[in-house]
């Protein structure tokens, strides 16, 4: 499309300049003016019906998260694992990220931190929050099969498999949405960049800013949180 305007511009000015166009050519010109004035419009159209197409998916996609997120817990069995989606495509080996910002709300609150992550695809995901100067306050730690929770503020942690925690959770928490997270990305069920989770009546929600592009496929050295002196306690009580 934008090709075409240059080339009647060119047309134009050459005309105008050079005081030489003979009728036929002026003709021609006409004629290929009219051409590429039609290949616009039909461009146009087409743009049109894509963007109403796409417009549509985008309501239909909406419309059918509400209705997961409203179908009630006691259609999925208890004991109904949540395991990884092994067809996943592999886009990184390792990933790191740091200086990411974070707006977390909860409980009618906004807090505001940075948030760095360390991961390797098919083993595990780190997710580190810190307040000023640095320091870490929460992290989360988690692989195929569970999720280590701590609060350093509070000395206070928690464990869980996906199925433990997708009792009560939704949208349902899975490690591919995490590890999405660690490669610089928010995961598909997120709405307008933010990620929410809800349970027991209460609400977590996430918004981050990718300040800096993760480095992929770099040497990555991962820290586990020692949480032996550290209280076990239940998130979702």
């Amino acid at each position: 499309m934008r090709q075409h305007f240059y080339i009647l511009i060119s047309i134009v000015i050459a005309a105008v300049f050079t005081g030489c166009a003979t009728t036929k050519q002026l003709q021609q010109t006409q004629a290929q003016t009219a051409r590429v004035e039609q290949q616009l419009d039909s461009a146009l159209q087409r743009l049109f019906v894509i963007e109403s197409q796409m417009t549509q998916m985008q309501k239909q996609v909406t419309e059918l998260n509400k209705q997961l997120q409203n179908k009630p817990a006691s259609t999925v069995p208890a004991t109904q694992p949540v395991v990884p989606n092994q067809a996943a495509v592999k886009k990184w080996n390792t990933a790191q990220m740091r200086g990411a910002k974070a707006t977390v709300e909860f409980g009618g609150k906004t807090y505001k931190a940075t948030c760095a992550t360390t991961a390797y695809w098919d083993s595990i995901v780190i997710i580190s929050i810190s307040m000023a100067f640095g320091i870490e306050i929460a992290r989360v730690e988690a692989t195929p099969t569970e999720v280590l929770v701590v609060n350093k503020l509070e000395k206070e942690y928690d464990r869980a498999t996906y199925a433990e925690i997708n009792k009560d959770v939704r949208p349902f928490v899975t490690y591919e949405d995490l590890r999405t997270i660690a490669g610089g990305e928010m995961p598909s069920i997120a709405q307008n960049g933010v990620l929410r989770y809800s349970a027991k009546g209460q609400t977590v929600a996430l918004a981050l800013n990718f300040v800096n592009p993760p480095l992929l496929n770099s040497s990555v050295t991962i820290h586990r949180v020692d949480v032996s002196k550290f209280k076990k306690i239940k998130l979702l009580k």
